[in-house]
């Protein structure tokens, strides 16, 4: 009579997936079994973009879905708000320039090991630059603002501040907290409205991961000058605040921050390449008139708007930041002449926001 063969090393073989008997043998042979491996998916620019540098990179523009799987990994995570719009001069016989966008709040997660699951993400539009003429009283400083970016209920990047207008100014705060607050709107007649000076909000800001793994930043605008040229102050930056307007280089946007593992080649966003891994820089305030200072283009440590000048000249409108650093717009100028009645331009808007996320693929 033949030997009864048994089949239990066949059927435990097939309930844990594995694909030879002597894997499960009972004489002794190698046993294996199936690893699981870590998995992430999501990302409308970068889904899992392995660029060769020993990391995979998973970059968000629009709202999305990261879903984690498999074993947990930390993760490397920037996230950074929508930049403020810049402000205005809301007179058109004014002399008075408006101030830069604060940059949208930066929140950096240098490693944290999120559960397994989807996490939603969202991103922060960048606001809208003030319209000319502004209308007396101050901006629409809820268009100004920038838009919140968030990982589900964990992490809260808040928008950045407008740019205040001038000579006459808004109402302080009325959509606080800002990531970085914006600029103030050059102050007529010796005086500075209150609209946007302060804000920098963000390290206050309270996340829901435990404080050590996370680091966030936001800084103040800046003042305005109130004794002519009657420049606007400069946007609050991740990095630092926004500049006085007293004179071309004061009225500088705050300094952003730089990440370069961050950078353009190896997220998969070839626009932001010249700007070596900077987010959140603050617009620059505009110039007043007459005697009004030159017109102020930033590098790439800002990101932010440039402003116009306010003199020699019909007044420009404030620079756009560039999208998806979360920095503040540019400021247009007051009036290089007050009697003089040409076109003014708007604030520029500033830059959407944007998640990136990475981990090591070895």
């Amino acid at each position: 009579m033949a030997p009864i063969k048994s089949s239990l090393a066949r059927t435990v073989g097939k309930l844990l997936g594995v694909q030879k008997d002597s894997d499960l043998s009972l004489r002794g042979d190698v046993q294996s079994i199936r690893e699981i491996q870590f998995s992430a998916s999501g990302g409308n620019v970068a889904n899992g973009l392995a660029p060769g540098n020993g990391y995979k990179y998973h970059t968000f523009t629009t709202p999305g879905t990261l879903t984690l799987s498999g074993p947990p990994k930390a993760l490397e995570v920037l996230m950074v708000a929508g930049g403020g719009g810049g402000g205005a001069a809301n007179s058109t016989t004014g002399t008075d320039g408006g101030g830069g966008g604060g940059a949208g709040g930066l929140i950096y997660v240098p490693s944290y090991t999120f559960s397994a699951g989807d996490h939603s993400i969202t991103i922060g539009s960048g606001g809208t630059g003030a319209p000319l003429p502004s209308t007396p009283g101050g901006p629409d400083i809820a268009s100004q603002k920038g838009g919140n970016t968030t990982w589900g209920s964990l992490l809260t990047a808040v928008g950045g501040g407008g740019g205040g207008s001038g000579p006459t100014g808004g109402p302080a705060d009325t959509q606080a907290p800002f990531g970085s607050g914006g600029g103030q709107g050059g102050g007529g007649s010796g005086t500075h409205p209150t609209d946007h000076v302060g804000g920098g909000d963000q390290p206050g800001v309270s996340q829901n991961i435990p404080s050590p793994n996370y680091q966030q930043f936001g800084n103040p605008g800046g003042v305005a000058d109130n004794s002519g040229p009657h420049s606007g102050g400069g946007g609050g930056g991740a990095g630092g605040a926004g500049g006085p307007g007293n004179t071309s280089d004061d009225r500088a946007g705050g300094v952003g921050k730089q990440y370069p593992q961050f950078a353009g080649p190896l997220i998969g966003l070839p626009a932001l390449n010249p700007l070596n891994g900077y987010f959140a820089g603050g617009g620059a305030g505009g110039g007043g008139g007459p005697g009004g200072d030159n017109n102020i283009t930033h590098g790439a440590d800002r990101a932010g708007g440039g402003a116009s000048n306010g003199s020699g000249g019909t007044p420009l409108a404030g620079q756009p930041a560039v999208d998806y650093t979360g920095s503040g717009g540019g400021a247009n100028s007051g009036m290089w002449d007050p009697g003089h009645n040409g076109t003014m331009g708007p604030g520029g808007d500033g830059g959407d926001g944007i998640v990136i996320v990475r981990y090591p693929v070895s």
